[in-house]
């Protein structure tokens, strides 16, 4: 009986061991691909100013060993639904189009992350 406490106490240290390897893999991984969709929304948004295309932030939540997340966000937060749905110019009620650039970014990352954590799972 002693022996069978034994090895599971191993078995779950081992599992302890590798799902904190992949996580830290996993963090290491979402960081790199949150930055470079930061970078590519920061040119493909719509450019005026400029100061919207510059106002693209990433924060970071957790920790690398526990949960985590990241958020892309605007600093211009009013203006991602105008700019990426369009809307109604009231003194005149034309419409302005929409320009796209914030789900094209999200699908590439979304697809981009599973396509690494699945080689990262296949990997370690």
């Amino acid at each position: 009986m002693a022996n069978s406490s034994e090895f599971e106490k191993d078995i779950v240290e081992m599992l302890q061991s590798y799902c904190g390897e992949l996580n830290e893999k996993m963090f290491d991984e979402a960081q790199r691909l949150t930055k470079e969709a930061q970078s590519k929304l920061k040119d493909i948004s719509p450019k005026d100013t400029g100061d919207y295309a510059k106002s693209w932030r990433l924060a970071k939540f957790g920790k690398k060993n526990t949960r985590f997340r990241f958020v892309i966000h605007n600093e211009e937060y009013q203006l991602t639904h105008l700019l990426e749905e369009g809307f109604t110019h009231h003194p005149d009620m034309r419409q302005v189009k929409g320009r796209p650039h914030i789900d094209e970014v999200q699908e590439w990352l979304n697809n981009e992350f599973e396509a690494t954590c699945e080689k990262i799972i296949k990997n370690t």
